[in-house]
């Protein structure tokens, strides 16, 4: 279940094209979630929620998502578990996993794009973020 979406718009100053890009932020702890929501929202990105591994594979598999940052481990499935369905599916959905846990190895192993070990610095999860999306002018 989709638990809320929010979505701007931002205009370039060089052609006046809306820059819409979909993220999948996927946690199933609200506080957490919500921070990298705050985060990573503004203009030019719709920031899509799920609190459940299945409700964000759903997602991803509905499309279209741009990027998808997933915790590690939440109930349903797990973000590797999605991650691995991505690759399987040919989905071409860059992620980013979270967790508090040692999974870097295996995460990169399976296609991550990175791997941020909680607590996550936020500075560096939105940097990572714009590079992986190809906004980091």
């Amino acid at each position: 279940m989709l638990t809320c979406v929010w979505k701007w718009h931002f205009i370039t100053m060089s052609n006046s094209h809306t820059i819409d890009r979909r993220i999948l932020v996927a946690d199933d702890d609200l506080a957490l979630r919500a921070g990298v929501c705050d985060l990573l929202g503004g203009p030019g990105f719709e920031i899509i929620e799920a609190g459940r591994g299945d409700d964000a594979l759903e997602i991803v598999r509905r499309g279209p998502i741009d990027l998808a940052v997933l915790d590690y481990e939440m109930p349903g499935c797990t973000g590797l578990d999605i991650l691995k369905a991505v690759e399987a599916e040919f989905l071409h959905i860059p992620c980013i996993l979270l967790s508090g846990l040692d999974i870097a190895s295996m995460a990169f192993n399976a296609g991550a794009r990175a791997v941020f070990k909680k607590p996550i610095e936020p500075i560096a999860l939105r940097n990572e973020v714009l590079r992986v999306l190809g906004l980091n002018n």
